[in-house]
């Protein structure tokens, strides 16, 4: 598979449209990773919440092929549950911040439509994956003037 690239001639009015279309998507994501920034602190400072993780992380898992759960397994499927509706309750999912975005979306509609603010929301999830589930520390804001292209669901 081949790509072509093609230089865009554009009038000066085209070119304040494209700038002014990733300015705001940068600062769409920038208040999504704000958003979600304080939603991570809130849970990781919810005590029920630490103290489930870290008892899952020290819980033993089996690696036996059988139809039936053994104690420690059904103990570990409990705090995931756990887990899932302390992040469901603290608005860490990915349709919650397909919400928040939509409702910033609104703000600059004229220059954003609703597939570029819901990729923008599915590139902050990943991010949130990361830290929850992953190695991942914290989210990065993104400075203006490295995005360089759209991305569309």
């Amino acid at each position: 598979m081949y790509t072509v690239r093609f230089q865009l001639e554009l009038n000066e009015s085209e070119k304040q449209f494209l700038s002014k279309s990733f300015f705001y998507a940068n600062q769409m994501h920038n208040q999504l990773v704000r958003y979600a920034t304080n939603r991570l602190n809130a849970l990781f400072h919810d005590k029920e919440y630490m103290g489930a993780r870290k008892a899952y992380g020290e819980a033993e898992f089996s690696k036996k092929k059988g139809f039936e759960l053994s104690a420690s397994e059904k103990k570990k499927k409990e705090l995931s549950n756990i887990m899932c509706m302390k992040q469901k309750e603290y608005n860490l999912t990915k349709t919650s911040l397909c919400k928040f975005v939509s409702k910033e979306q609104k703000k600059y509609k004229n220059y954003i439509n609703s597939h570029q603010a819901q990729a923008e929301a599915e590139a902050v999830y990943k991010g949130v994956e990361k830290v929850l589930f992953e190695d991942g520390r914290h989210l990065h804001y993104r400075r203006y003037g490295t995005m360089s292209r759209f991305k569309t669901t």
